[in-house]
């Protein structure tokens, strides 16, 4: 399974679409860049995820790398979606209408 997640840990599995160079005086420490800068164009759209009936089993007692650029190493125990929480091997929980709710408006 692959999984699309936020942060990339190299460029090589990255989405990439274009690379442009351009002036842009960006500010780096507290001066503007002299120089052209590197940037790279990223797909809009993330490809869809498996249902979290068959994500979970494969995630869940894995070990992942959290915290880009700065990884850490996070044993996954469970997998939510906007519906649903599976723990362990415990059935599927399924969320009421204002749990799901405040799952879709969290801040990141």
């Amino acid at each position: 399974v692959t999984i699309p997640l936020p942060g990339y840990g190299s460029l090589r599995v990255a989405p990439v679409q274009t690379l442009w160079r351009r002036k842009l005086g960006i500010d780096v420490f507290s001066s503007r860049s002299r120089y052209k800068t590197s940037c790279l164009e990223m797909a809009n759209m993330m490809p869809p995820l498996p249902p979290i009936e068959d994500l979970a089993p494969k995630l869940i007692g894995s070990s992942v790398f959290i915290n880009y650029p700065y990884f850490l190493e996070g044993f996954v125990t469970s997998v939510s979606n906007e519906t649903t929480t599976i723990r362990g091997q415990n059935e599927p929980r399924y969320w009421n209408d204002k749990e799901a709710a405040a799952w879709r408006n969290r801040k990141e």
